[in-house]
């Protein structure tokens, strides 16, 4: 199962790419939700425990640290607060497996140019984004490092990824998982490139 925001939910996102690597048998549901914050996500543990998943895979972060008129939309204290609290409160009600993957990356020249962020007012900052990534590899869960699989994979607006991006993600993850659970190995990195 996957939560997460515009880079999961995307019909041609790292998620979506899996349903093509893995077997018929294994059944993905992707929860992602365009423009989720942490605290959005938050509020769908009901529905995320209900669906009683082996494992899920977490990317949330980018939309918390997205700044309206250069403010932050979360504070950095209720990120992290929140990412353990749906980490915590899906695994008590569940006893998945919880597998975090840090957000991409922005391009802020990019970011910055791009016509609907300028006459919105929205704006991405990369060490914002670094601080997330760096909360979420310390964790003691698996956590899968997407900012190099992500660099110079970037749409027009600097924040969403392109599908080589996205291929690039889902094998980063696929490395990732065969590397945490050798008993059961996934496809290599390679895989992802068909």
């Amino acid at each position: 199962m996957a939560v997460g925001e515009s880079t999961t939910a995307d019909r041609l996102s790292w998620f979506e790419i899996l349903r093509h690597l893995l077997p018929e048998d294994v059944r993905l549901t992707n929860l992602a939700v365009s423009g989720s914050t942490t605290t959005q996500a938050l509020a769908n543990v009901p529905l995320l425990a209900s669906r009683r998943p082996d494992l899920v895979l977490c990317m949330l972060g980018a939309n918390d640290v997205q700044r309206l008129d250069g403010i932050p939309l979360v504070a950095p204290d209720e990120t992290r607060r929140t990412l353990r609290a749906l980490r915590d409160l899906t695994v008590r009600r569940t006893g998945t497996r919880w597998i975090w993957l840090t957000p991409t990356g922005v391009d802020p020249g990019r970011v910055a140019r791009y016509e609907h962020f300028r006459r919105a007012g929205l704006g991405w900052d990369g060490a914002d984004l670094d601080a997330v990534a760096e909360l979420l590899l310390a964790e003691p869960e698996t956590t899968v490092d997407t900012r190099a699989a992500a660099r110079g994979h970037l749409e027009e607006d600097g924040v969403h990824l392109t599908p080589a991006g996205q291929q690039r993600v889902a094998a980063a993850l696929l490395d990732a998982l065969g590397r945490s659970d050798p008993d059961h190995p996934t496809p290599g990195p390679e895989a992802a490139d068909t």
